[in-house]
């Protein structure tokens, strides 16, 4: 398969070179969307977080975290349901910035 490139920049070795902590070009199409979807999910997670189930917490939070695990299958009563993700991350409202 053939790699993309953005100016002359292969887009898979420059995102090999950030996740290996190298020098890379961050201004790049795929790097840049990722980012305004980062500060769109953070933006959203710090409007809507507060007033809300844990479950939806968890939920707007792994948009941001992307690496946070899969969520159990929700449970019928809400206090089981807040039990079982208490182990889940949290962060406050206000908090989360991409």
């Amino acid at each position: 398969m053939a790699s993309s490139s953005w100016n002359g920049i292969d887009l898979a070795e420059n995102r090999a070179r950030m996740e290996r902590g190298e020098l890379y070009t961050a201004f790049v199409p795929d790097l840049t969307a990722e980012r305004r979807k980062a500060s769109q999910a953070c933006a959203a997670y710090n409007r809507d977080a507060l007033d809300v189930t844990r479950r939806k917490q968890v939920e707007l939070l792994r948009k941001c975290v992307l690496s946070l695990p899969e969520l159990p299958p929700q449970k019928e009563n809400q206090e089981e349901d807040d039990e079982q993700l208490g182990d889940y991350p949290f962060s406050s409202t206000s908090t989360l910035s991409a």
